[in-house]
């Protein structure tokens, strides 16, 4: 069984762009979504795990906290 090659960076921000959502926090959110983060830029959410999220930015991989919602 073949593994999928993992996207980088750049190729998941030309796949869901439009969809960016601004990092907050207080909010939630969800594997594949893109969120733009006043600092570190745009960043793809590789992973959600409790009050925390995988954040994919372009200089590298970020662990940020958010609201858990149910």
């Amino acid at each position: 069984m073949k593994r999928k090659k993992k996207m980088t960076w750049k190729e998941r921000m030309k796949v869901k762009k439009e969809m960016t959502k601004n990092y907050n926090s207080n909010q939630s959110f969800y594997t594949g979504d893109i969120i733009s983060h006043k600092n570190f830029g745009l960043g793809y959410v590789e992973s959600s795990f409790g009050n925390k999220i995988d954040v994919l930015f372009e200089d590298r991989a970020r662990t940020l906290v958010h609201m858990v919602m149910f």
